[in-house]
């Protein structure tokens, strides 16, 4: 990965923990199923995980579309993050 991070392939990519951001999905499912609407901007609070922001579908993938309501991109408060600019100081 760090290859692609350092040639411009691509500009970031992040490590999680797989069983909260499952279990973010399934509530955010939820919630959308119980008739709630989102829209980038919008924080919704997830027990145990925090207040989560809907980002923009650019925030993860250059010139994406996000249509108006309920699309986006809800990533986990707490992540590490990769760039070009510190993928360097770690070393695996």
């Amino acid at each position: 990965m760090k290859e692609y991070c350092t040639n411009g392939t691509l500009y970031n990519w992040g490590l999680w923990d797989c069983g909260l951001q499952g279990a973010m999905g399934c509530y955010a499912a939820a919630y959308l199923a119980a008739g709630n609407t989102v829209k980038v901007g919008d924080k919704i609070s997830i027990p145990d995980i925090g207040d989560c922001e809907v980002l923009d579908n650019s925030s993860i993938s250059d010139g994406a579309k996000t249509a108006d309501k309920n699309n986006g991109v809800i990533l986990l408060p707490e992540r590490l993050v990769f760039t070009k600019d510190n993928v360097d100081d770690y070393d695996f």
